[in-house]
């Protein structure tokens, strides 16, 4: 049987061009009867990084303890299954990295079915899709870093579906949405085009190797070339394609429609007067949400703090300096379950309390007595957005990233409030409904608009009202 898909290096036939200026696809067939992506290897090192210090400290702490044994009255055996648990985590990482970072991917897509081969270290994986008249690409939310989401493409078919390219540029993802989409002739989802609705723009001159790839001579000065896309080597022929710096932007947040309906009784307003407003919610509005994600916290801070508290104890029977060396150890992890226990307490029975008067906007996230808070200016507010995301810029030529609000039950409908001063901002509403969010949106407009302070919702700072003028 014929490979019918080969390698991007082995395909004889019209030289392979990048999908766009800039981009690290490579497109190997375009037609209407198929469509063939080369997809290199290339993702990002911040993974590897931590893979490489979370696994180097943990084989320390192993040797460490391993040594201990070996000593009379040392630790017991059951010790290594507690580290385990950390070694578990630290070689999936390290696993996950090698993957999003060297694996290539060659995707083939005909209107029946979609092929993808997976490469790593030279083993291959082929995955295989039937597709149909309801087939269509989207953008789903792969992982996160440090609360920023990282998409992947994901290609469905009639029974199954591909998910793959997390570890691209935003741009690249994008474009691989739009055109699988154009030929499958499918319509672009319009809650998944919402959660990434960005455009690439040019951010630097094109840009060429020094030297010919395959001849070795010098291309010469690129002071000449700056806008030009393709560069011949003048003494064997072979074409460069140049490759340009970009970055990505995410268009304006449309305008705030009306909030619909009477004003929503998951909010209660405790207090509102020309001078004071102060309203309460629960920090997640869902009760079956509440109750399965913190119980989900509830049982991994009990399983974690047993197996703490477990090792702890079996320690407290070791040596002087060892005993000394592992309660040093284990506080770390004393503190991860305590801090995870609160965030299963905080899910299920947190509240956020909102006060503005002519002083401060105030927001406390709290439960009962313990809690914390974040207050603005009254005078120094300029805007009120309703969103799903903020917006993280960056000035490099690398993809701009986009950071959408952390909400408990997630989902297209699931928008959050904030209130804005200049480029700080307060989060004034949980995890909550688009109308429930306008509804909360439009009161502050309203209670400020009482204090003689009018919004013109801009993102630029606004002059500080006179809000002592009658």
């Amino acid at each position: 049987m014929d490979d019918e898909f080969p390698s991007a290096s082995d395909r004889d036939g019209p030289e392979i061009r990048a999908a766009f200026s800039g981009s690290r696809i490579d497109v190997v067939e375009d037609s209407r009867s198929r469509l063939v992506l080369f997809i290199p290897p290339g993702g990002k090192s911040g993974l590897g990084c931590f893979a490489i210090m979370w696994n180097g400290i943990l084989s320390i702490i192993t040797l460490g303890f391993l040594f201990a044994t070996l000593q009379p009255d040392g630790p017991p055996w059951p010790v290594f299954l507690f580290l385990s648990l950390f070694w578990a985590v630290g070689l999936g990482v390290a696993y996950f990295w090698l993957k999003s970072k060297y694996e290539r991917m060659m995707l083939l897509v005909e209107p029946s079915h979609a092929v993808l081969r997976r490469t790593l270290f030279g083993r291959t994986k082929t995955q295989e899709i039937d597709l149909g008249p309801e087939s269509s690409a989207s953008l789903y939310e792969a992982y996160s870093v440090n609360d920023v989401p990282v998409h992947g493409v994901d290609l469905r078919g009639l029974n199954d579906g591909l998910r793959f390219g997390s570890g691209l540029p935003d741009a690249d993802k994008k474009w691989l949405r739009t055109r699988l989409n154009e030929f499958l002739g499918a319509e672009a989802d319009e809650d998944d085009a919402d959660i990434e609705d960005f455009e690439t723009v040019a951010a630097g001159p094109v840009e060429f190797p020094e030297r010919c790839v395959q001849y070795g001579a010098s291309l010469g000065s690129r002071g000449d070339v700056a806008d030009i896309e393709e560069l011949p080597c003048q003494f064997c022929g072979h074409v460069h394609r140049g490759r340009r710096a970009f970055s990505v932007k995410r268009s304006e947040l449309r305008e705030d429609a009306p909030p619909e309906g009477p004003f929503p009784p998951q909010i209660r307003i405790a207090e509102r007067s020309p001078q004071r407003l102060e309203y309460n919610c629960w920090i997640v509005d869902s009760l079956p949400v509440r109750l399965a994600l913190g119980g989900f916290l509830g049982f991994f801070a009990t399983s974690w703090n047993g197996g703490v508290w477990t090792f702890v104890i079996a320690v407290a029977q070791a040596p002087g300096f060892f005993k000394i060396f592992a309660m040093l150890f284990a506080i770390p992890f004393i503190l991860v379950g305590l801090a995870v226990a609160v965030g299963a307490a905080m899910v299920i029975f947190g509240r956020l309390r909102v006060t503005l008067d002519q002083a401060e906007l105030r927001a406390r996230w709290g439960l009962g007595p313990f809690g914390w808070s974040r207050s603005l200016p009254t005078a120094a507010i300029d805007r009120i957005s309703i969103q799903d995301r903020e917006i993280e810029a960056s000035e490099s030529s690398s993809p701009r990233k986009l950071r959408r609000a952390k909400n408990g039950s997630g989902g297209p409908d699931q928008l959050t409030c904030f209130v804005w001063a200049g480029q700080q901002k307060i989060g004034v509403l949980g995890t909550y409904n688009t109308n429930v969010a306008r509804h909360v949106a439009q009161l502050l407009r309203e209670q400020l608009l009482d204090m003689g302070i009018r919004l013109d919702n801009r993102r630029a700072p606004a002059a500080a009202p006179d809000v002592n003028a009658d």
